[in-house]
């Protein structure tokens, strides 16, 4: 019987395992072994031992790629978090409210709609002649920025679209905070807790763990952002947009140096590995589980 039963979990397990084999560890050993080599599409392969690794560690542009996705990350995740808690918290106390479920509905849309049209979508909104909200802007005497085509705004305007698409988040907070005990709150406002004390000592302790799970998530995608950039601004103007995930791209389908973007794919992941560890090492300090 037990033999059965097991069976039976790795035959309905086995179209997972083979997505994960297939689509992720293969995709990791054939890159490494692309970043040893060197190898254009059409030529044999040639051994290059270790160079592109100290080649990817040395370019002035991934430097640059992960100085703009480190202020990518510090803009947007506390942001688009903050907004996401905000949003559920305000949802979550208006449940009786007619269109409740219209509201969550559009606010989460954004985070499931396709990239490439959200980011055609943005590119007309920010732009500094035609957009609407430098029309706007301009109708009470306010000449807006450049937004993409100003190396110093280009940036902030990527966040502000990562910040756009917080429903997901929300949806999640929100899933949360159905969850947590009313007891508790009942108890701390027969003593007197107001309403920012119950959510400084009881809701966003209980709900640490999911914030945790949120900044984790947030941080992996924002190493691997790369359609906005990509659609929007190709990392100009000078580099300004110029993040990991289409520094990559560049690097391998642009230049054709397909041994160095194997090479700094497995860089960015193992920087991408370490901040996660760091994440958890810390987590620890804040992050608050029931029980």
């Amino acid at each position: 019987m037990r033999r059965t039963r097991e069976r039976w979990f790795y035959l309905l397990i086995s179209p997972w395992l083979a997505g994960f084999f297939l689509l992720q560890c293969l995709p990791i050993v054939v890159g490494l072994c692309l970043s040893l080599t060197d190898w254009n599409l059409t030529g044999p392969l040639h051994w290059a031992g270790a160079k592109h690794f100290l080649a990817a560690a040395t370019d002035p542009r991934t430097h640059r790629a992960l100085a703009n996705t480190a202020k990518y990350v510090l803009g947007s995740v506390p942001l688009s978090l903050g907004l996401a808690l905000a949003l559920a918290i305000a949802l979550n106390r208006t449940q009786a409210m007619a269109g409740n479920n219209a509201l969550r509905t559009a606010i989460f849309l954004p985070s499931v709609m396709s990239g490439v049209a959200i980011a055609f979508v943005w590119a007309w909104l920010l732009d500094p002649r035609f957009g609407p909200l430098n029309a706007a802007l301009r109708m009470i005497g306010i000449s807006g920025p450049g937004w993409f085509r100003d190396a110093g705004w280009a940036l902030p305007a990527m966040i502000l679209l990562g910040v756009w698409g917080c429903g997901g988040a929300m949806m999640i907070y929100l899933a949360a905070l159905v969850t947590l005990p009313r007891e508790l709150y009942e108890a701390a406002t027969l003593d007197g807790a107001g309403r920012l004390a119950r959510f400084r000592f009881i809701t966003f302790p209980l709900l640490s763990p999911v914030t945790f799970y949120l900044i984790v998530v947030a941080l992996i995608n924002a190493f691997q952002l790369f359609t906005p950039a990509y659609v929007i601004t190709r990392g100009g103007p000078q580099g300004a947009t110029l993040l990991t995930g289409l520094h990559m791209y560049l690097t391998g389908f642009q230049f054709g140096r397909f041994g160095e973007a194997s090479a700094l794919a497995l860089f960015i992941l193992a920087v991408t590995l370490v901040v996660t560890l760091v994440q958890f090492r810390l987590s620890g300090r804040w992050v608050h589980y029931e029980g």
